[in-house]
């Protein structure tokens, strides 16, 4: 995309997905009207059009931009040698901090999901990249002998993308946060508990 604005596409498109992010957390999906995602990045309505061919696809893309990084980090940190279980550790005691857009951002993609069949089909994609991303780590750790190979990859990887994806859900309540001691006694005992001879 070219510039917009005095803009580049990126700078545009970081705009958008700001915008975005803001409008579907106050209005929900049904609620928002692409016409105030454009007003509120101070763009038209074309340089939505020209991006994204439907709200569901804005709604998607806005997801991916402010879902956590960590499964694409887990990744590359696993190729870098850092043993997967020290990478679970990680990922398990920084979820309960993730801001609450987020959340919020995950809620509504969910519900939207089961209103718009794009929007459905867009986030079933995304959740099975995750799971891919996840099954991978599962079967590295496996195969580096730091996760029992008995245990079933896929049912594992199901799992802690569960774990992840409640964690992010319950971030957005009202409720007394865990204590962040026994948050990392819970993923460290699961951790032993996943370990060959266990």
């Amino acid at each position: 995309m070219g510039r917009v604005a005095g803009l580049t596409g990126a700078e545009a498109r970081q705009r958008l997905l700001a915008a975005a992010a803001e409008v579907f957390v106050e209005r929900g999906y049904a609620g928002t009207a692409t016409s105030e995602i454009a007003r509120r990045a101070g763009l038209s309505t074309g340089a939505i059009y020209s991006r994204y061919a439907s709200k569901a696809e804005l709604l998607a893309d806005a997801i991916k931009a402010h879902m956590p990084a960590e499964l694409a980090r887990l990744l590359s940190d696993g190729a870098l040698g850092v043993p997967v279980p020290d990478v679970v550790q990680h990922l398990g005691e920084e979820l309960p901090h993730r801001p609450r857009q987020i959340s919020a951002m995950l809620v509504e993609g969910a519900a939207a999901a089961r209103r718009d069949p794009r929007v459905a089909e867009i986030f079933a994609a995304e959740l099975a990249a995750h799971l891919e991303s996840v099954q991978s780590l599962v079967t590295a750790a496996q195969d580096e002998g730091s996760v029992d190979s008995s245990l079933p990859s896929g049912a594992l990887a199901r799992f802690l993308l569960a774990v992840a994806l409640g964690t992010l859900f319950t971030n957005m309540l009202d409720i007394d946060p865990v204590d962040d001691a026994d948050w990392a006694t819970v993923i460290n005992r699961f951790i032993a508990a996943a370990a060959p001879g266990q």
